[in-house]
């Protein structure tokens, strides 16, 4: 008799298995009804998932129709009428109306401190200023335009240069800068014969720069002497001795004259 392992759970095989045993035990009754117990198994669990679907999609349905009733509230279309035509007023003044200045134009120009060989354009002069406007291009004037209005020297315009400014007034950018009796490379000298290394920096193996700031007067002297940015450990104090103990600069011009002029440099403390 052919017996395979699916012909056991068959009602008709269960009284073979079970012939002179206790079918009052459990596992003939579980083998009995195993196939009633598997369908209503499947049946319940394939409902519980077709509801669960069912009810995704009928909230997924009401949020979507809720957030398209929500944008409606929120964007309303607005018909707006443009004019058919825009009429663009025209200049109705006449050439004859527009006043052409008599006098001469100059170039505005702003002064930066650069190499003599950098130079692109001259400044103009303040005699060449005196009789004409400022302006953005030189341009010269028309003889049959309107008349150059006379220009008060004690009025304080501004048009004289440095004649009417202050003279105690400090530039930080000039025409000229000042600078160290025989140029740079004999500041650097004096620096080498005078600098000496303070002895705690050496202790304390302290080395950097120095940035003092000072005033070059129009005579040459130095005022208003500070570190701006120091090392301590009394590298910032012999910085200072030096530039007060330094002699006479030479003073920074301006429009062909001495003036006031802010000065910063950095002085180096290297270990040998």
């Amino acid at each position: 008799m052919n017996l395979f392992k699916s012909d056991l759970y068959k009602i008709e095989w269960l009284d073979v298995v079970f012939e002179n045993r206790n079918k009052e035990y459990g596992a003939y009754e579980l083998r009995h009804h195993y196939g009633q117990r598997m369908t209503k198994a499947l049946l319940t669990t394939g409902f519980l998932v077709s509801a669960l679907v069912v009810f995704f999609l009928i909230s997924k349905g009401k949020k979507t129709l809720a957030d398209v009733a929500k944008l409606d509230n929120e964007f309303k279309v607005t018909n707006v009428i443009l004019p058919d035509k825009v009429i663009i007023p025209k200049n109705t003044e006449s050439p004859a109306a527009i006043q052409k200045p008599k006098a001469d134009t100059k170039k505005f120009t702003t002064f930066k401190t650069v190499k003599r060989e950098e130079v692109i354009e001259e400044a103009p002069a303040i005699e060449d200023l005196t009789n004409s406007l400022i302006g953005k291009i030189n341009k010269a004037g028309d003889p049959a335009g309107t008349q150059t209005p006379e220009i008060n020297p004690s009025a304080g315009n501004g048009m004289q240069g440095t004649e009417t400014a202050d003279p105690n007034a400090v530039f930080e950018s000039v025409e000229k800068l000042p600078q160290f009796q025989g140029g740079e490379k004999e500041f650097y000298k004096y620096l080498s014969r005078n600098l000496r290394y303070p002895d705690n920096a050496v202790e304390n193996n302290i080395g950097g720069r120095v940035f003092v700031s000072f005033i070059v007067e129009r005579d040459g002297r130095l005022s208003n002497i500070k570190v701006m940015k120091g090392l301590g450990f009394g590298c910032d104090e012999e910085a200072m001795r030096v530039i007060k103990k330094s002699p006479a600069w030479i003073p920074g011009e301006q429009n062909g004259k001495a003036v006031r002029v802010q000065y910063t440099i950095p002085i180096s403390f290297q270990m040998q």
